[in-house]
């Protein structure tokens, strides 16, 4: 197996050569159209995403970043720093 962090198809075409029994390869990201390459494509190895995988921790961000926003935590937490409470 190798986990293929960037969508760089020019890393993993430089280690193919030293694949030996290769069989899997996962990206991290949804999308792996960018890792494709000749070799790769013609070859048994499997190439899966993590389509999906993500979702929920995105949601999150976006509500709780979303929330402090509309409660103007920045102007808040500068506020706090110069000692002013209102």
């Amino acid at each position: 197996m190798a986990f293929v962090w960037r969508a760089d198809p020019s890393e993993l075409q430089a280690a193919w050569p030293a694949r030996g029994r290769l069989r899997w390869i996962q990206a991290p990201s949804a999308g792996v159209e960018r890792l494709l390459f000749p070799a790769l494509v013609e070859s048994d190895v499997v190439l899966t995403n993590a389509r999906g995988e993500f979702d929920d921790a995105v949601a999150e961000w976006v509500f709780g970043a979303t929330l402090a926003l509309a409660k103007r935590l920045p102007e808040t937490l500068a506020q706090q720093a110069r000692s002013e409470w209102r």
